[in-house]
């Protein structure tokens, strides 16, 4: 979902959702540095109880219904 929507818009839904401190916060960690910025909001999505839950749902729907990623596209076409 980070590569379909760009990493820029999932920061403006973080931004969007409150967390925009919690990301900043958590950028500076030196483990972060070096990593892509989709490695970086993959990681910082996984870093508290909830929030994979909660952005799944925040991703989903800001995606545009021609930017589906093919896996996800395939799973809703066989249902």
């Amino acid at each position: 979902m980070i590569r379909a929507l760009g990493t820029d818009r999932v920061a403006e839904l973080v931004e969007a959702e409150g967390d925009l401190r919690a990301l900043q916060t958590f950028l500076r960690q030196p483990a972060q540095q070096g990593r892509t910025s989709t490695q970086q909001l993959r990681r910082f999505l996984g870093t508290k109880k909830g929030r994979k839950i909660q952005y799944g749902r925040v991703l989903v729907e800001a995606l545009d219904l021609d930017r589906v990623p093919a896996p996800l596209d395939g799973l809703l076409a066989s249902l």
